[in-house]
């Protein structure tokens, strides 16, 4: 068994080691990123609004799937 290799994401890269980790694992399952998935997509006003927080990963197909990381 081998280990997988631990890849360091971009400098610009707005979010965590282990959100990148999954963006890209959704890449290579054959995801298009803003076509099939959005990152960091601000729910019921975001951050901003009271109640409000940033999914940090929703899918268009199946709807109201949701993944924070």
């Amino acid at each position: 068994m081998t280990t997988p290799q631990l890849r360091e994401p971009p400098p610009d890269w707005p979010g965590s080691l282990p959100e990148y980790l999954v963006n890209e694992a959704l890449i290579e399952l054959g995801k298009e990123p803003d076509l099939d998935f959005f990152y960091q997509s601000p729910f019921a006003g975001g951050r901003m609004q009271r109640g409000g927080l940033v999914i940090d990963f929703i899918f268009v197909n199946p709807p109201d799937l949701a993944i924070n990381v």
